[in-house]
């Protein structure tokens, strides 16, 4: 006679069977999935160490909680939904919303790149006695798991809590049960969050511990050292990806973590697979460029594969890796002081660019290809500015000009798109600051703004992209706002310069790109008075010598425009050391020093 079991766990049900009963239901309904579970996790913690019983399945991941006396054992699942929306996980479980609220943490991640994303489906088989906010770091390894397809050791077995967006350990006074359990049960690695405390001497299990950043652990957790072979690579290089564009808007929490993250994207740079190889190496080349580390980003391009249309992702991520990523390149080679339109770089942006705003002329363009045009234009323009400076050639600045404002009229659609994106690079006032510079460039000359086209619809622009006088600007914002300032003829006052500008720029590392530019231009066009312009030269004077300490990078260049300011108002400082001979640095170098009355106006930035 069949004896047919809840199709949902009930654990009020299956903890009042007697075992025989037990054995009955199981054999009579080998597709109950939650009843053969935890059959199979009773057997095994029972069990004569010289027999072996199966396993759950590899998606079960393991979740260690208590009763108050005894650690026990239960499994979690996490899929897809693909509708939007929490609903009640397990009724019989208390904690359930701690083990979705952390799986949302990661399929939260995912969805910038996978828009069609649903929400996580949890389910939880769990004594009714036990659970805690324990569940939430299991919770986030079943979802990575199911979403790249990493594949743990069914030797190891976790246990941490979720707490305002961060992971924080579990109370101590549970984690030797915990781990007590978890031996019996015959795991052998233990994975913890940073810090935890309780943790027995010889316990008997290899301890292993994650950030409490859940973006850093996330990326630990899928350590081949833990996970083994990665099942879905696009899936994985969408995480990191998408991982990347999320650490870039916790700028002022990372930057003492930069060190940390590097270390964990670096294993992924030797990956087998070609696309995370190329996306670890490129995330890297990025960071490396912006802390103007210049030779270093140079060896991460050179590991960077070489891809088929094949080897694409059709999404978010393909466009950039056809066509945004060759911006970042561009900019690399331009900082090693290659300017030339004809090299090989520049000419794989002419012709990405050429595609794209074809494509755009005739009306086939989505948002990617709106996007991806204006991040390979504007590579393009700052090395016409480079060049036309450096040239002095009015037609080149003027090129340029038209690359910066080639999809002014689409701004605002760009820009937002690029915050659905997570891409904090892409915003209106930074392409503001870069169309004020390039205009500042040509005032510099000739006193006078150009009549280039849409010069006056920018200016216009402008009034609506409004600086923000709470002081909140970056530093980049603010030497924008000064180019403003003075091609419109509207000279800060003295106390403003003091409060909005000087004070701004004292609050921070002067030696830091581009915080010593905004003294500079205070010199350059002779703003404030005689005491504040005696400021800038001393926090000049106290910046140099750590300014010229990197000659590998263009920021040689730059200190050498510091040097002739500085010997200009007649302060005697060293001169900054010269790159190494042949290369393209030093040719630059020479040139400039050899003519020094036009050195600052054709440096670069």
């Amino acid at each position: 006679m069949m004896s047919f079991a809840p199709s949902t766990p009930d654990w009020q049900w299956f903890g009042s069977l007697s075992d025989e009963q037990l054995a009955k239901y199981v054999k009579s309904n080998p597709d109950i999935t939650w009843l053969q579970t935890a059959n199979n996790w009773i057997k095994r913690s029972s069990c004569n160490k010289s027999k072996s019983y199966n396993l759950p399945p590899q998606h079960y991941v393991p979740v260690l909680t208590t009763n108050g006396t005894d650690g026990q054992l239960g499994f979690l699942t996490v899929d897809e939904k693909k509708t939007y929306g929490k609903t009640i996980l397990n009724e019989h479980c208390e904690f359930a919303s701690h083990a979705y609220d952390a799986a949302k943490v990661v399929f939260d991640l995912f969805r910038p790149l996978q828009h069609h994303l649903g929400d996580p489906d949890v389910t939880i088989y769990l004594d009714p006695n036990g659970g805690g906010t324990s569940l939430s770091l299991p919770a986030m390894i079943a979802s990575l798991q199911r979403l790249t397809g990493i594949c743990l050791p069914n030797t190891i077995v976790s246990t941490g809590c979720l707490t305002n967006e961060k992971l924080t350990p579990v109370n101590p006074d549970t984690l030797s049960l915990k781990i007590e359990a978890a031996k019996r049960f015959g795991y052998k690695t233990l994975i913890v969050v940073t810090e935890q405390t309780g943790i027995p001497q010889e316990c008997g299990m290899e301890i292993i511990q994650v950030d409490s950043d859940p973006l850093i652990a996330i990326l630990q957790l899928i350590n081949s050292k833990l996970t083994g072979v990665i099942k879905k690579d696009r899936h994985l290089a969408r995480l990191l990806f998408s991982a990347d564009r999320l650490r870039q808007l916790k700028d002022n929490e990372i930057k003492d973590n930069e060190i940390k993250y590097n270390e964990i994207i670096e294993p992924f740079c030797n990956s087998d697979s070609l696309l995370v190889r190329s996306v670890a190496n490129d995330i890297l080349l990025r960071n490396a460029l912006h802390q103007g580390k210049t030779i270093e980003a140079d060896q991460y391009r050179q590991k960077i594969g070489q891809f088929s249309w094949s080897d694409i992702p059709n999404d978010y991520l393909g466009h950039y890796l056809r066509y945004e990523r060759f911006a970042a390149t561009s900019i690399l080679e331009i900082d090693l002081g290659i300017w030339d339109d004809e090299h090989k770089t520049h000419q794989e942006v002419n012709k990405r660019l050429e595609h794209l705003q074809n494509t755009i002329r005739n009306g086939y363009a989505d948002r990617n290809d709106y996007f991806g045009a204006l991040a390979l234009a504007n590579a393009r323009a700052l090395r016409k500015c480079f060049l036309a400076r450096h040239e002095q050639n009015f037609n080149l600045l003027e090129s340029a000009w038209k690359d910066f404002i080639f999809l002014l009229g689409d701004w605002e659609e760009i820009f937002q798109y690029a915050r659905q994106r997570i891409d904090k690079t892409s915003t209106p006032e930074r392409q503001r600051n870069y169309c004020l510079e390039c205009l500042m460039d040509y005032w510099k000359i000739n006193k006078c703004l150009p009549k280039w086209e849409k010069v006056d619809e920018f200016r216009d622009r402008c009034e609506t992209i409004r600086f923000n006088k709470n002081n909140n600007n970056t530093t980049y914002d603010k030497i924008a706002e000064l180019n403003y300032c003075v091609i419109e003829k509207q000279l800060p006052s003295e106390n403003n310069l003091k409060q909005q500008f000087i004070e701004k720029c004292d609050s921070l590392d002067v030696t830091k790109y581009p915080n010593w530019i905004l003294y500079e231009n205070i010199l350059r066009f002779e703003i404030g008075n005689a005491q504040q312009r005696q400021h800038c030269l001393e926090k000049l004077t106290e910046a140099l010598p750590e300014l010229s300490a990197n000659n590998t990078s263009i920021f040689i260049l730059l200190a050498l425009r510091t040097w002739q300011i500085l010997i200009d108002n007649g302060i005697q400082v060293k001169q900054p050391l010269a790159p190494s001979k042949e290369t393209q640095l030093r040719a630059i170098y020479d040139e400039l020093i050899s003519v020094p009355e036009t050195l600052i106006i054709r440096c670069p930035y």
